[in-house]
C-alpha cells in the first residue's frame, strides 16, 4: 500500500523529466491526481447515500420484515461508511501555539509585514503569532477540513527575529508569503495545500484503528502517490517562494538568511536544547528565562563553520521538497554566495529585526513567552530533576565498583550519556566493545557518536551492529542515511532509506502475522534452555486456574530469525462452572505479561475460539512443560 523510497524517487525522476519536456502535460497529471482523491471518496459517499436512501424508501413504502432487515443489514453499513468518509475529510488542524499579536500589540511589526505581503502580492493575513522557537512559517488552517477556506497566520519565532538582520528577516517573511501566492500562481498554492491536507488525513487514519479498512487502505495507497505526483510542483513552489524573497529584498539578503538559519538550527538543537535538558538532570532549578540563554548560544554558534560546511555538502534529494542550500544559493545569483560556500558566515548586519520591528514591546513579549514556557515545562522539569537524582545515585554506585561487569559498564555508559553527553560516555562504550564485540547496543551507540564526530570508524561499527542484531537495522539505517546525506552521497543515503523502509515493512508483516493464530502446519519443537523453561513455568504456575501448559515454536514467514513461541493453557476449572471467554482472555494476557523470554510469545487457552489451535499445540508438543499437581 505504501511506497518504497526508491520507488518514490524513481517516480519523481520520471515526473521531473515530464515537466521539463511538457510542463502543461505534467500539470495536467498533477491536477488529475489531486482531483482523483476527492472524486474517489466523493463517489463512494454518494453511492453509499444512494443505497441508504433507496433502502429507507423501500422500507417506508413497503414495510415488512424483509425490507426492514434489508434496510438494517445493508443500510447501516452504508451509513457508517458515509459517516467515516465525512470524518476523514474533516481533518483536524490545530491552531498554532504562541502569542497572537494584534496591531496594537506590535504596530511596527504589522506595518512591516503588510509591506512585505503587498510587495509579494499575497492574499490577506489574518494573524501574527509570536513563539519562543527558532522558526518562521505560514500556517494555513482550513475552517472546513480538507475542503479548505483557509485562515492565514504568520508564525515568527522571537529567537529568529533576534538573530537576523532586518533585510534577512524580511527575506524569510517574503519566502513564507510566497507560499500563499507569490510568483508561482494559485494552482501551485492550491496543490501545495492539497498535499498537506491529504498527508494529514493519512497520518490521522494511521493513528486510529476504527473506521472501514477499505477507507484506511485507500488513504495509505493514495497519499504517497499524490505526494509523488505533486512533488515537482511542490519543489517548484519552494523555488518560486525564494524568487519572491529575492524580488523583495535582493539576492544577498536571502542568501545570508538561508545560510544563517541552517547554522542557527543546528546551534539551537545541539548546543542549547540538549544542554537545557541535562541541566534539569543535574538538579539545577528551572531557569527564569529560556530565551536569554538560547540567544547567547545563537549569537555565537560554537561550530558555525563546520555546520555551514556540512549544510553546503548536502545534495537535493526526494525526502524534502526544499532544494539543498547550495542549489538555493546558486539559484539566487547572490554575490555573497562565494564567501558563504567557503563556510564564512558574515556577522549579522545592522540591528536585529526584533529590535527594529518590536521596538519597546520586545522585552515585554519575551517575558510573556518565558512565563508561558515555564508554565508548560514546570511539571516535566521536576520529573527530569527526579530522574537525574536517581541517575546520579546509580552513577556513583557503579563508579565505586572496582571491577565492573560488561552489564554494569553498559548501565554506567547510559547514565553518563544522559547526564554529561555523548563524549563523556564514549570511553565506557569503547571498554564495553573491547570486552564484548557482540554487545549490539553499545556498538550502535558508539558508532553513532563516532559518526556525529565525523569519525568514519562509526560506519564499521554500525554495520557490525546489524550483523549481530538484525533488529537494529532501522535505527542503524536512519543514522547511516543521515551520515551519507551530510556528505553529499545521495545514492548511498537513498539506499539506506530503502533498507529502513524494507525492514519496517517486514516488521509490520511480522506483527500482523503474530497477531493472528499461527498455521498449524508450521508448528515446530521449541529450542529452550533450562532458564527459559523455568521462566515459562514461573509465569503459568502463579495462576491457580492453570492445569497444564504446552509450548511450541512457529516457523514464521516474516522475521524468521526472531523466535515465535505459542503457549497453550489448559484450565482446571470444573466443566459445570460457568466461565466466559473474557475470563480466559484475561488469563492469557496475565500470563503473557509475565513471560520474559527472547522473541514473541502468543498465549492461547484451550476453550472458545482458541480451543482448536491450543489442541494442535498440545498434540505437537507432546509432554507439557508444566502440570499442576
Amino acid at each position: 500500500m505504501g511506497m518504497s523510497p526508491a520507488v518514490f524517487a524513481a517516480r519523481v525522476e520520471r515526473l521531473e523529466a515530464l515537466e521539463r519536456a511538457s510542463p502543461s502535460a505534467y500539470r495536467a497529471y498533477a491536477i488529475g491526481w489531486a482531483l482523483f482523491g476527492y472524486g474517489a471518496i466523493g463517489v463512494t459517499a454518494l453511492l453509499s447515500l444512494a443505497v441508504l436512501a433507496i433502502l429507507v424508501t423501500i422500507a417506508v413504502v413497503k414495510p415488512n420484515a424483509a425490507t426492514v432487515k434489508l434496510a438494517l443489514f445493508v443500510g447501516l453499513p452504508a451509513g457508517w461508511l458515509v459517516w467515516n468518509v465525512i470524518k476523514a475529510l474533516h481533518v483536524r488542524f490545530d491552531a498554532p501555539d504562541g502569542l497572537r499579536l494584534s496591531r496594537s500589540d506590535a504596530p511596527e511589526l504589522w506595518n512591516e509585514i503588510d509591506r512585505v505581503r503587498e510587495a509579494v502580492g499575497a492574499p490577506a493575513l489574518h494573524g501574527i503569532i509570536l513563539t519562543g522557537q527558532l522558526n518562521a512559517a505560514m500556517a494555513q488552517t482550513p475552517r472546513v477540513g480538507a475542503l479548505g477556506w483557509y485562515r492565514n497566520d504568520l508564525i515568527l519565532g522571537l529567537p529568529l527575529l533576534r538573530s537576523l538582520g532586518e533585510d534577512e528577516a524580511r527575506a524569510v517573511v517574503a519566502h513564507e508569503f510566497g507560499h500563499l501566492a507569490g510568483l508561482h500562481g494559485r494552482l501551485s498554492a492550491w496543490i501545495y495545500r492539497i498535499r498537506l491536507a491529504w498527508a494529514r488525513m493519512h497520518a490521522q487514519s494511521e493513528q486510529r484503528s476504527d473506521g472501514p479498512k477499505l477507507l484506511r487502505w485507500f488513504l495509505a495507497w493514495y497519499a504517497p502517490r499524490l505526494a509523488a505526483a505533486t512533488f515537482v510542483l511542490a519543489r517548484g513552489h519552494e523555488r518560486a517562494a525564494d524568487r519572491a524573497a529575492v524580488a523583495v529584498t535582493g539576492p544577498d539578503a536571502l542568501a545570508r538568511a538561508l545560510a544563517r538559519v541552517e547554522v542557527l538550527a543546528r546551534a539551537a538543537d545541539q548546543s542549547f536544547w540538549r544542554n537545557l535538558d541535562r541541566s534539569a538532570l543535574r538538579q539545577q532549578p528551572l531557569p527564569v528565562s529560556c530565551l536569554s540563554p538560547m540567544q547567547a548560544v545563537l549569537d555565537a554558534p560554537p561550530e558555525a563553520r563546520r555546520w555551514l560546511r556540512e549544510a553546503l555538502t548536502v545534495r537535493t534529494g526526494y525526502t524534502d521538497t526544499h532544494p539543498c542550500l547550495d542549489e538555493r544559493l546558486r539559484d539566487s545569483n547572490a554575490g555573497i554566495a562565494g564567501p558563504l560556500r567557503g563556510a564564512n558566515l558574515p556577522p549579522r548586519p545592522g540591528r536585529s529585526a526584533a529590535r527594529a520591528w518590536l521596538a519597546q514591546q520586545e522585552s515585554k513579549l519575551a517575558n510573556s513567552l518565558d512565563a508561558a514556557w515555564r508554565e508548560a515545562v514546570a511539571r516535566r522539569w521536576q520529573s527530569r530533576v527526579a530522574d537525574g537524582a536517581q541517575m546520579m545515585q546509580q552513577r556513583d554506585r557503579l563508579l565505586s565498583v572496582a571491577q565492573p561487569t560488561v552489564q554494569q559498564r553498559w548501565e554506567l555508559a547510559q547514565v553518563i550519556q544522559q547526564l554529561d553527553g555523548d563524549a563523556a560516555a564514549q570511553p565506557q562504550l569503547e571498554q564495553i566493545i573491547a570486552a564484548d564485540r557482540t554487545h549490539a547496543a553499545a556498538a550502535y551507540q558508539l558508532g553513532r557518536i563516532l559518526l556525529d564526530a565525523e569519525d568514519a570508524r562509526g560506519e564499521i561499527l554500525l554495520r557490525h551492529t546489524m550483523r549481530i542484531d538484525p533488529a537494529a537495522r532501522i535505527p542503524v539505517a536512519v543514522v547511516m542515511s543521515a551520515w551519507h546525506e551530510r556528505h553529499g552521497r545521495q545514492a548511498e543515503a537513498l539506499d539506506w532509506e530503502v533498507q529502513a523502509y524494507d525492514r519496517s515493512q517486514e516488521e509490520q508483516a511480522a506483527r500482523t502475522e503474530r497477531a493472528a493464530m499461527p498455521d498449524r502446519r508450521r508448528l515446530r519443537e521449541p529450542k529452550l534452555d533450562l532458564a527459559e523453561l523455568a521462566n515459562l513455568r514461573s509465569a503459568v504456575e502463579s495462576e491457580n486456574d492453570v492445569g497444564e501448559a504446552h509450548v511450541v515454536a512457529v516457523e514464521a514467514k516474516h522475521l524468521s530469525e526472531r523466535r515465535w513461541l505459542v503457549v497453550a493453557i489448559r484450565t482446571r476449572v470444573p466443566w459445570w462452572k460457568p466461565r466466559g471467554e473474557e475470563t480466559d482472555t484475561r488469563l492469557a494476557q496475565a500470563i503473557s505479561s509475565r513471560i520474559g523470554v527472547d522473541g514473541d510469545v502468543t498465549v492461547v487457552v484451550r476453550s472458545g475460539k482458541t480451543a482448536g489451535i491450543a489442541k494442535a499445540v498440545a498434540k505437537r508438543a507432546g509432554e507439557p512443560f508444566y502440570r499442576r499437581n
